[in-house]
C-alpha cells in the first residue's frame, strides 16, 4: 500500500458505510496471503527510498526480480500526490535504471502518455489491465516488463 500521506485514513466512511472493507475482499486477501507465505523465504521487502534501494544493489543476484509500484504522479497525475508522502519521483530516471540493469522486473503504472512514451523509448513490454477506481470507473493501468511475458 505504501506510506500514506497525513490525512489519508482507513476509517473514513466509504461505500455503504463500510470504510476500508468496501474495497477489499477479506477472504480473497487471506487466501492470497497464505499462498504468498509459501514463498516468504524468497521475498524481501525494503523500507525506504526505492530509487536508493535499487541503486544500492541489494537485489543484484541474478535469480532476483523486482516488483515496482511507484506513485502515479507522472503527467501531473494527482492520486499519487494526494496519497503518498514520498511522491516526488523521477520517472525518466527510474525507467533508465531498469534499462541499464539485467535484473528482471514487473512494474505497474498509470496509462499516461508520458509513461507510454518511456515504455516505447526503452523497448519494454506493456500490457493493459483494467482496474476499478474509487469512483467505480474502469481505467487502464500498465503492467510493464523487460521481456514479453503476457499474450
Amino acid at each position: 500500500m505504501g506510506i500514506q500521506a497525513p490525512g489519508a485514513s482507513f476509517v473514513k466512511l466509504e461505500e455503504n458505510g463500510k470504510g476500508i472493507r468496501s474495497g477489499w475482499y477479506p477472504k480473497t486477501l487471506i487466501h492470497r496471503l497464505y499462498r504468498i507465505s509459501d514463498y516468504a523465504d524468497k521475498i524481501m521487502f525494503c523500507i525506504g527510498d526505492g530509487m536508493h534501494t535499487i541503486e544500492s544493489g541489494v537485489h543484484r543476484d541474478d535469480n532476483n526480480a523486482l516488483f515496482l509500484d511507484p506513485p502515479y504522479t507522472a503527467n501531473g497525475k494527482r492520486a499519487g500526490s494526494r496519497l503518498y508522502v514520498h511522491r516526488c519521483i523521477d520517472h525518466t530516471r527510474l525507467f533508465g535504471m531498469r534499462v541499464n540493469s539485467h535484473i528482471d522486473f514487473l512494474m505497474t503504472y498509470d496509462c499516461s502518455p508520458e509513461i507510454v512514451d518511456l515504455v516505447q523509448k526503452h523497448g519494454f513490454h506493456p500490457v493493459s489491465v483494467f482496474m476499478h477506481n474509487a469512483y467505480h470507473s474502469v481505467i487502464p493501468e500498465l503492467v510493464i516488463t523487460r521481456k514479453s511475458l503476457f499474450l
